[in-house]
This record gives structure tokens, sequence and C-alpha cells, in this order.
């Protein structure tokens, strides 16, 4: 009897940890996503997107879109007509044409209104995407840590309802027709569009998945959009208005920078095995530093500096190598020189202060920290970590108009807003900051409507 209550109870703590191994590795009815925050990335594609929301006329503000970790060659809005493009479409693709193509249909379904006039059919088809995290694309790559929040507006535990039951055909016509439109009037070819769409078609095929099985993706009937797409663009007059060399160029870089976090070493080789192009190296430098190889990640991206002198993204990456083997001031050096060429990159103003606010000794390294802070261009108070980091600050800065600010941001997050008034009320009374002042009163107003 004993042997078999120690076999059963062996069982079941086997079963269990089965259990909790398939809910780490995601094997749950939920998927979840994690969000990517990559300036380099987001600079590039909105400036890509501008035009195509200009052609638009649709009322819509950066960040165009958001960006998810996710290997599958895809991009897609949900039912609050937001857009998500997977990293995966960016590896996939061959040039910033197609991806244009693709946002620009995307845009275009938001535009006809197809994700509304298909909710009422489609309750029980709905899958529900958990946002596990909103992260740096090194910090959930490189450095593998699940607990960094980088300033999104975005709250790490909200969920993301997006519907992956297909379009019609009338409405995948409708959306490549007012795409092309968009294109044309941003005088983009649609080219990239319909090479996507030959190339999807190639791969899937190479899978298994027949043409007339196409119905079943999120984007069907591949086969019938490449005729009528050809059909359409016959008598376009910017078949041929390609983007400029620069662009391809930046365009290449994201895309190394997207292989190397997310592709496996020898992969990497293996893509760029053909060519010694520069964002070989870019790749390189990522994929070297993920298998713990920082000489020859820090060669290769020591290389791209001293050929692209201005591009303070390759500062940014060799700050976030250091980082990650544990260079922190080293890091932090690089960080401030990739702010010093763009310092827009909250980003990694960020990391920056966080950095230093792990050795902050006296008044001085605070006012260095504030300094960074001021220039912050995110809703910083919707972020704990800098909230906190303010009260510290305001300690070493005897500032007690910025302590009882921070404290009034707390409390509206808590929802204490009447504690929160009465901060603001009290910041408005004591401070001789006029910016501070004005900020307290308008929050105030807010808080009172």
């Amino acid at each position: 009897m004993n042997i078999i209550k120690k076999v059963t109870k062996y069982f079941i703590v086997l079963l269990i940890f089965i259990i909790l191994i398939y809910s780490k590795l995601g094997y749950s009815k939920k998927k979840q996503t994690i969000l990517i925050n990559d300036y380099e990335i987001e600079k590039f594609i909105n400036e890509l997107i501008y035009p195509i929301v200009n052609s638009s006329n649709l009322n819509l503000k950066e960040p165009y879109f958001l960006l998810t970790l996710d290997k599958t060659p895809n991009a897609y809005t949900n039912e609050t007509e937001q857009l998500f493009i997977n990293t995966g479409l960016i590896t996939f693709i061959k040039n910033p044409e197609s991806l244009i193509g693709v946002i620009a249909h995307e845009i275009a379904h938001i535009t006809a209104r197809h994700v509304s006039k298909r909710r009422s059919n489609i309750d029980k088809k709905k899958e529900w995407f958990e946002i596990s995290n909103v992260l740096s694309l090194s910090a959930a790559v490189l450095a593998k840590n699940s607990d960094i929040f980088l300033g999104s507006n975005l709250a790490s535990s909200q969920l993301i309802k997006t519907n992956i039951s297909q379009y019609s055909k009338n409405q995948e016509r409708e959306a490549d027709k007012i795409a092309i439109e968009y294109l044309e009037r941003a005088q983009i070819t649609t080219s990239g569009l319909l090479d996507l769409l030959e190339s999807l078609q190639i791969a899937n095929e190479k899978k298994g998945i027949k043409a007339d099985k196409f119905n079943n993706l999120t984007h069907p009937f591949k086969s019938e959009r490449i005729a009528y797409i050809k059909k359409f663009r016959r008598n376009l007059k910017h078949n041929s208005s390609f983007y400029n060399k620069k662009i391809h160029e930046r365009f290449r870089f994201i895309k190394a920078k997207i292989i190397g976090y997310t592709y496996e070493l020898e992969d990497v080789k293996s893509i760029y095995s053909k060519n010694n192009s520069v964002e070989k190296k870019y790749a390189l430098s990522i994929a070297y530093a993920r298998n713990g190889f920082i000489n020859k990640s820090i060669e290769n991206i020591n290389d791209l500096i001293i050929k692209f002198p201005n591009n303070p993204y390759f500062y940014e990456t060799k700050g976030e190598i250091l980082l990650n083997f544990g260079y922190v001031s080293e890091s932090n050096q690089f960080f401030k020189k990739s702010l010093n060429i763009d310092e827009s990159n909250d980003y990694i103003r960020l990391k920056l202060i966080k950095n230093l606010s792990k050795n902050i000794k006296n008044e001085d390294d605070a006012e260095k920290i504030m300094i960074q802070i001021s220039k912050f261009k995110l809703d910083i108070w919707k972020n704990n970590e800098i909230l906190n980091l303010q009260l510290k600050i305001s300690e070493y800065l005897n500032q007690e108009d910025l302590f009882y600010e921070s404290l009034a941001y707390i409390e509206i997050k808590k929802g204490n807003l009447d504690l929160a008034k009465k901060y603001f009320e009290y910041v408005i009374e004591i401070t001789d900051n006029r910016e501070r002042a004005e900020s307290s009163k308008k929050n105030l107003d807010l808080l009172n409507k």
C-alpha cells in the first residue's frame, strides 16, 4: 500500500509539473502578446506610414502602430482599430515597399470600417491576446527580463481583443482597392504589396498549404487578390515610384536588427552567408551578444560605428550589449552618445536614468537625473518607477513641490483622486516653478471636471 501511495503521489507531482511547464510555454487558451518598444524601428515605420495616414484623412496620431514579438509574417487590426505589426513580417519581406503596401491595406480596413461591420458575427470566434509585457526589443530577447516597463501608454495588465476570423472576399477586395488609391496618392509603387502576396503564396505552398485552403488564414484569397491587384494597377502613374536608397538602407538595418534578436546565431550566419553587407554586421553584433561572444559582438558594432559615426542606433545597441554583460557605466557613455545625436529617444533615456539612479550619492547626481527626466516626451506619470524615482530625487534636491507633484500622480494611478487634488493644490501653493504650477493647475482642472 505504501508503494502504491508513493507512486500515486509521484504521478500527481509529475502531472502538476507538466501543467506548469505547459502554461509557462504558452499552451493555454490565451495567447500572450509581447509588445516591443524600439525607437529605431518605430521612427522608421512611422515615417513610412505618415503619407498613407495623410492620404486616408484618418485622424490618427503617432505611434501609428504597435510592434509585436511574433515570427508570423502578419499585420492586422483589432477591434479598437489599432494596427499591429509582427516582427516576423519585417523579417519576411524584402523591401520597404512591401511593408507599406501591407500597412496601407490594414489602414484601408480601418477606413472602410470592416472591423466594426463584422463584430456582430464573430462573438464566438474571438480570441483574447494578453499583453504580457511592454518591453524594449533587447529586454525581451537579449536580457530576457520580463519585468521591464518602458513608459508605454499601455499598462502591462491591459488585454487587447484581437479578432482573427477572416475578412470576406468583398472586404479584402475593397481594402486592396483603397490601399492602392492611398499608395498612388502618396506616390509610392503598389508593386511591394503584389510582391508580398506572391511571396506568401509561394511560402504557403511550400508548407503544403494550397491556394484553396487560404480561406482559413487571416488574409485569405491570395490568388484572386493577386489577379485583381494587377488589374487595378494597370493605369497607375506611380508603379515605378520606389523609395530612395537611404530608406532601403534603413529598412535593411531594422530587418537585420530583428533577425539578430530573434534568430539563432547559425541561422543569422546562414541568412547573410552570401554577402558582407553592413547590415550583416548589425545582425551579427546582436546575435553574438545573445550567445555570449562579447568580443565578436563588439568588433562588429564598432565597425558600424566607424563607418556610420552619426547613426545614434549603433551607439544605443553597443550600450545595450555592454549593459547585458554587466558594464553599466560603460553602457551609459554610449547611451549618452546616442542621445547627443537624437535626444528624442525616450526609451534609451529611461534606461540611462534607471542606470544612473542606482548610484545616487549626492545632489549633483540627482540633478543630472532630473535634467534627463525633464526631457521626456512620454507620459512619465504613468510609470511608477519614474514617479518613485522622482520622490527619491526630491529629497536630495530638497524640492518639496516635486515631491508632492509625484505623490499626486501616484494617487491618480491608485484611484485616490481627492487626495491627488489636495497634493496638486499644495504644489500650486508652495512652488516657485512656473511650469510646475501651470501643470498642476491644468491637472487640477481635469480632475475637477
